[in-house]
């Protein structure tokens, strides 16, 4: 077990909260998913590279009265069973007042780093699991039911955890809709409540997974990840690096090449030696440091809590 990685696990344990003891229950923010965004005209489509990617305008999407009636609901809901919950209009609207935001669009060097204003607000906000929800009213006669479901998301790993859905109950038009949407989910939570406390439990027993990419710039120096410093390749030693520093060495190689890296189900300790949450960009700056004393000149461009970007070479 390298330094790095003592170092954290005994903070971790001075400070009373051992990987194996869940401190607090996971922080949640309730989001509309793409089906939903897609319907409601909030997902902006653009082209690059050959490639199609969809925008989630979450700004206008919480314009809409209903999504923010259901978001207040679901709060209220998972906040009684001891859920903090953050909201994604809270976090946007004070985004300008804190001066710290700033600091993640700026390097060392006093480049902006690419980062959309969702992960900007992920990593403001922090939250550990993403609620996203969707719904369609279906009309039957005078009645009406609801098609719904809330997905949880990792907000590291961006998968998914656990899945509520189904269809309400018809009912009167005159019942809101989120008290339908109450009572179709109601008799669903309480195992929906477990997995994600499995889950969060999981998280501190074994690690957050994050994913790890990096580039070398072509800048003529005939830098790449074959280069030899000693007896080993840079491409070695910067997986001997991770593999040292990840929860049970636990980490899995993908692209390989000689300008490009990446792994997946990278698990970092789920709290730093100040009891912080650990993200993939503090992972990430302890390669960046490594590296360094080997003369190597990087760049922490990391976005997202999970997405740990790093860019070598000058």
């Amino acid at each position: 077990m390298t330094q790095i990685l003592k170092t954290i696990i005994l903070g971790a344990a001075g400070l009373g909260m051992s990987l194996g003891v869940m401190a607090a229950p996971p922080k949640l923010m309730v989001l509309p998913d793409k089906a939903w965004l897609n319907d409601n005209n909030c997902l902006e489509k653009k082209e690059a590279q050959g490639k199609t990617k969809f925008i989630e305008k979450y700004d206008e999407a919480f314009l809409n009265q209903e999504l923010k009636s259901v978001e207040t609901e679901i709060k209220a809901m998972f906040s009684q069973m001891g859920f903090p919950l953050v909201s994604y209009t809270d976090q946007a609207a004070s985004m300008d007042e804190d001066d710290a935001f700033d600091e993640l669009y700026t390097s060392e060097e006093g480049n902006e780093i690419t980062m959309d204003p969702f992960e900007a607000i992920l990593n403001r906000a922090k939250p550990d699991i993403i609620l996203r929800v969707n719904w369609t009213v279906n009309k039957l006669g005078m009645n009406y039911n609801l098609s719904y479901s809330i997905d949880a998301v990792d907000s590291y790993s961006n998968k998914s955890v656990v899945t509520v859905a189904g269809e309400t109950e018809p009912c009167s038009r005159a019942m809101p809709l989120t008290a339908a949407l109450k009572s179709g989910i109601r008799d669903k939570l309480p195992s929906f409540i477990q997995t994600l406390n499995e889950h969060f439990q999981k998280i501190q027993n074994q690690g957050r997974e994050i994913k790890l990419n990096l580039r070398v710039v072509n800048n003529g120096t005939g830098l790449n990840f074959n280069k030899e410093y000693g007896d080993k390749t840079l491409g070695s030693i910067i997986f001997d690096w991770v593999r040292d520093n990840t929860v049970n060495h636990q980490v899995s190689e993908g692209v390989s090449t000689r300008n490009r890296l990446s792994y997946d189900q990278v698990l970092i300790p789920y709290r730093d030696p100040e009891g912080k949450p650990w993200q993939a960009r503090q992972f990430v700056d302890g390669l960046r440091k490594h590296l360094k004393t080997l003369g190597i000149s990087c760049e922490n461009t990391s976005s997202g809590l999970g997405n740990g970007i790093l860019v070598i070479g000058k």
